[in-house]
């Protein structure tokens, strides 16, 4: 009898150990077709969160359109349904028509203008159909229209801020809406430069703000002329990327810090950049990525940075793989990607864009253009943001609610419900949540709101109290003078009856 039971014992264990295994196979397959996403808490450490995006699906020039693999592509532009990826190495720009289940080969630009393309690097495309390339190996920035006629160039400037010594070498660009160019280009550290509308240089926007130790800087003073070369010089870092919001303002990213300009604030990776060339952002939480402080090689290094129509941004970070979003307030949303050769990850990310709300990924090893969409999800994150931006905070409420069902670690959506309670006046409850998302300033507020709604509302509760307690105090003053004027007039009465019996 006990080696039967021990046998059916035995072999359950076993059937459920097999469950077990198929099960956890089963997971770790599905995990690997997905990218890996996390968020922060307040002391950044990563909480493992619902994936935000998914892949929808890769695009393999090489295998698919049959048109040979990409070799050191850089540059990756979406205008309307179409990518235009700028394949460097084999002088050419592939564009790619784009569609929810497939993409299909438009045509590949290997002149334009009347020029052979040299190792371009970036394109700028704009809804008439002009086309901005940034034709590295030439020495320009080339302008054709849609037929690939030649409309002009930006070419070295003439201006003596510009060291003439040195190769014009354009890298990356962008075009507002009035048709003026800004360049980001090679060793140009002074900020972007700006062509007009006809290709003539203006001049410098948005230089980074020089920093400089005053250790370094004494030295400089007692150093020969040996050692001052081997210091570091005190000049701007120089960007290595820039992208346009849906509001015209720019957005650059820099690679040059260290870990401690990082948490001095002394570099900023991103900046959002006005017409005057200040740096606008509004920095709610740190956007700098992931950061070690035990090793600059570690932390993040922005290549790119993409707006979409909500405001919302998101940074891609080429050491360590991941896409990093964050909303207009500079909070940060979600992290999701990572380094590896599986479906969803990156290998060398260089360009990021977007398509509507889907996102593109140029991988310079890997040779791919990832197109990645919102998940559920992200859609319920995309549109709390976007829904309470717009002021529509009922739905935005609906889809914080939604977030936070998905995801009960989600710092964000408690803040975003919380701020929406008390909005509504909803003081009481609006003070949970906020503890929640340890949002101390709106938690604040919340309490004092609350203070003084209890009080208004109690407060005639509070004054018929007083006033009945008052009236309480008088009737029994008034009951006790009675008494004592009772007691009295008995007392006098007792006085005289004993009075009239002594005299009898």
């Amino acid at each position: 009898m006990k080696k039967r039971l021990f046998k059916n014992f035995t072999a359950v264990l076993v059937s459920v150990l097999a469950c077990l295994l198929l099960m956890a196979e089963s997971v770790s397959a599905a995990d690997t077709d997905q990218p890996y996403s996390f968020n922060y808490d307040d002391f950044r450490n990563a909480m493992p969160a619902p994936d935000p995006y998914e892949v929808r699906y890769d695009i393999d020039v090489n295998s698919i359109l049959g048109v040979g693999r990409l070799s050191g592509a850089q540059g990756l532009f979406v205008q309307g349904n179409q990518a235009y990826i700028v394949d460097t190495g084999n002088n050419r720009i592939l564009v790619i028509n784009l569609s929810e289940n497939g993409y299909s080969l438009e045509r590949i630009i290997t002149e334009a203008g009347g020029f052979l393309l040299n190792a371009p690097r970036d394109v700028f495309v704009t809804e008439d159909g002009k086309l901005y390339i940034a034709d590295t190996g030439n020495h320009h920035v080339l302008v054709v229209d849609s037929d690939l006629n030649l409309l002009f160039e930006a070419v070295k400037p003439t201006s003596t801020s510009f060291d003439q010594a040195m190769d014009f070498k354009p890298e990356k660009l962008i075009v507002t809406a009035g048709g003026r160019i800004f360049v980001q280009a090679d060793a140009v550290n002074r900020g972007l430069m700006e062509f007009s509308e006809e290709g003539d240089f203006i001049g410098y926007m948005g230089s980074s703000p020089v920093t400089f130790d005053i250790i370094d800087y004494f030295w400089k003073l007692v150093s020969t002329e040996a050692q001052k070369e081997q210091l570091a010089s005190f000049v701007p870092t120089e960007y290595n990327n820039v992208a346009i919001g849906p509001d015209g303002f720019l957005f650059v990213t820099t690679d040059t810090f260290t870990t401690g300009d990082l948490w001095n604030g002394d570099a900023n990776p991103v900046r959002r950049l006005n017409y005057n060339g200040s740096d606008i952002m509004i920095r709610t939480d740190k956007v700098i990525g992931a950061l070690n402080w035990n090793s600059d090689s570690d932390c993040s290094r922005f290549a790119d940075v993409t707006v979409l129509n909500n405001d919302v941004f998101y940074c891609l970070d080429k050491t360590l793989c991941y896409i990093y979003a964050y909303d207009g307030q500079g909070q940060s949303l979600y992290v999701f990607g990572g380094a590896g050769n599986r479906k969803g990850y990156f290998q060398s990310p260089v360009a990021l864009e977007h398509w509507n709300n889907d996102l593109l990924v140029l991988d310079e090893k890997s040779g791919f253009v990832t197109v990645l969409k919102l998940t559920d999800y992200g859609q319920a994150y995309s549109d709390a943001v976007t829904q309470y931006d717009s002021g529509h905070y009922e739905e935005s409420m609906e889809a914080w609610q939604e977030v936070l069902r998905r995801n009960g670690n989600c710092i964000l959506a408690y803040d975003g419900i919380g701020k929406i309670l008390l909005r509504n006046g909803d003081y009481e409850e609006a003070l949970e949540y906020l503890r929640y998302a340890k949002d101390r300033y709106y938690y604040s507020k919340a309490w004092q709101l609350y203070r003084k709604d209890w009080i208004e509302k109690n407060l005639i509760y509070f004054l018929i109290g007083l006033l009945v307690l008052i009236a309480v105090i008088l009737v029994i003053r008034i009951i006790k003078k009675i008494r004592r004027d009772m007691a009295a007039y008995e007392d006098e009465r007792e006085k005289i009856r004993i009075r009239n019996r002594n005299q009898v």
